[in-house]
C-alpha cells in the first residue's frame, strides 16, 4: 500500500492538493469575504494550470493525476462558482435552482467527457466543449449584470452550460497543447 501511495505523491500532484486546500477555504469564506475567496480561486485557477504543465514537463502524468485534476475542477470551476452565485444573488428562486443545475449537470458532463478522452487521446490540440475554466468569467459577469439585470445573468449561465456540453471545438493555448 505504502508504494501506492508513494507512486502518487509528486510535485505536479502536491500542487493540485494546495489548490484543493485553498479551493476549499475560498468556499467556506464566500459569503464573508468574497473578494479574499475570489482571489483566492483565482490562485486556484494559476495551480491548476501549472500543475498540469509540471506534469507534462517533468512527465509525472499519472492516470491519479488525471482524475484528482478532474476533481479539482469540480470544485474550483463548478461548485464555488454555484456557491458564489447563491451567496451573491442572496435570494432563492425556483429559475435559480433550475439554472445552477443545468450548469452544475452540463459542467460535471464536459469534465467526465474530457477525462475519458484524455485516458483516450494525450495530444489533441483542442478542448470538445468550453472548458469548465470558463465559468470563472460569469463571477465578473454577475457583478456587472447585477440582481437587477438577473435574466442576463441566467442568460449567461445557461450559455456558458450549452457551450460545455457541446461538440463546438475550442483550441488548446499553446502552452497546454
Amino acid at each position: 500500500m505504502f508504494k501506492n501511495i508513494a507512486s502518487i505523491i509528486n510535485l505536479a500532484n502536491l500542487i493540485s492538493l494546495l489548490a484543493t486546500a485553498l479551493a476549499i477555504v475560498a468556499i467556506l469564506i464566500v459569503k464573508d469575504m468574497a473578494l479574499l475567496a475570489t482571489f483566492l480561486i483565482t490562485v486556484c485557477f494559476v495551480l491548476d494550470v501549472l500543475d498540469g504543465a509540471i506534469a507534462r514537463k517533468l512527465n509525472l502524468t499519472t492516470n491519479f493525476g488525471k482524475v484528482f485534476d478532474s476533481i479539482n475542477d469540480f470544485i474550483i470551476y463548478i461548485i464555488f462558482p454555484l456557491v458564489f452565485f447563491l451567496f451573491f444573488l442572496n435570494q432563492i428562486s425556483i429559475e435559480l435552482i433550475v439554472i445552477e443545475i443545468i450548469f452544475v449537470f452540463s459542467g460535471v458532463f464536459r469534465l467526465l467527457r474530457q477525462t475519458h478522452l484524455n485516458f483516450e487521446i494525450e495530444k489533441i490540440n483542442y478542448y470538445t466543449g468550453l472548458p469548465v475554466c470558463f465559468n470563472l468569467l460569469l463571477i465578473p459577469v454577475l457583478y456587472l449584470t447585477g440582481p437587477k439585470l438577473i435574466v442576463l445573468f441566467y442568460l449567461s449561465i445557461f450559455t456558458v452550460s450549452i457551450l460545455m456540453i457541446s461538440n463546438i471545438k475550442f483550441p488548446k493555448p499553446k502552452i497546454i497543447a
